[in-house]
């Protein structure tokens, strides 16, 4: 009798074990089917060829991490149309546009102009800061609006360096200004992390080419692909939770819009979900997977 209730016990927990085995097996599968994914996206400053050049050196490779006035790229001009043009001719024109010689109080009073434009700028941007947060404007216009800044923050520093050259060398201090590297030199106009490379050293590269991208981190968001009955549930919410696989852990999110994604016709409705964290994430990068937990 003894040996039958044991035997009993025994099968019990056995099939108890297999259902809970099989409970779980189903509700995490089920889970993970019914589950929103999305991914980090960032604003990409683009850096693309001003003129035909070839690359001598490539001073950062991807996922650095790089300042304003950072060098990026060593080139070499290649030869332009100018060349072949009689020398009385090819000497008037670099006396016009690249022999230019400033004095140093022209210098000063373009650096003052340089900083005027940025203080212009600077106040444009924390203007459109302030109409996103309050929804009257686009993240779009938002980033536009900072990359100007940067660009014209970028250019304000340069201006300085030529002005501080220019006065120490009046002075007679021997001040090292590079001004002549820096012309066959791609500086970083933009403060964020070097994504991908599209040339390589040796390469020629042709006026209007794309070399690479510089992501800006201190604004990333969330992008979600959503069905219409997913949509219809999301848009009664503004704010989700979110799992960053990256981190382990939950990050809210505030929703900016949901709106129906392109497809074609004989695909079934898709809406795209773009959100951004409640608070600053230190570390986020694009293409981190996220999950929002329903």
């Amino acid at each position: 009798m003894q040996q039958f209730k044991r035997e009993h016990y025994i099968y019990t927990a056995l099939i108890a074990g297999i259902l809970l085995t099989g409970l779980a097996m189903y509700l995490f599968f089920h889970s993970k089917s019914k589950s929103i994914m999305g991914v980090v996206e960032v604003s990409e400053f683009q850096v693309r060829a001003h003129q035909d050049i070839r690359v001598v050196e490539l001073r950062v490779k991807e996922g650095d991490y790089v300042n304003i006035g950072d060098t990026l790229i060593i080139f070499e001009p290649l030869k332009s149309h100018t060349d072949q043009l009689p020398p009385l001719i090819k000497s008037a024109i670099e006396d016009e546009f690249h022999n230019q010689k400033f004095s140093t109080k022209q210098l000063y009073d373009i650096w003052q102009e340089a900083k005027s434009h940025l203080r212009i700028v600077k106040s444009y941007y924390h203007k459109a800061q302030q109409q996103y947060q309050q929804g009257l404007i686009t993240s779009q216009e938002r980033d536009k609006a900072y990359i100007d800044y940067q660009a014209y923050q970028a250019h304000e520093q340069g201006v300085r360096h030529v002005y501080e050259c220019s006065l120490a060398k009046g002075l007679g201090k021997n001040m090292p200004c590079g001004f002549k590297t820096c012309e066959n030199a791609v500086i970083a106009e933009v403060e964020g992390e070097i994504g991908t490379l599209n040339i390589h050293e040796g390469e020629t590269v042709r006026d209007g080419t794309f070399m690479l991208f510089i992501a800006l981190l201190d604004n990333p968001w969330g992008v979600f692909s959503l069905t219409k009955k997913e949509a219809q549930e999301i848009r009664k919410k503004d704010s989700l939770m979110v799992f960053c696989h990256a981190f382990n852990q939950n990050i809210p999110m505030k929703v900016l819009y949901i709106q129906p994604q392109k497809k074609k016709q004989k695909e079934k409705k898709q809406y795209v979900l773009k959100a951004y964290p409640t608070q600053n994430y230190d570390g986020l990068r694009p293409g981190m997977q996220l999950n929002i937990i329903k």
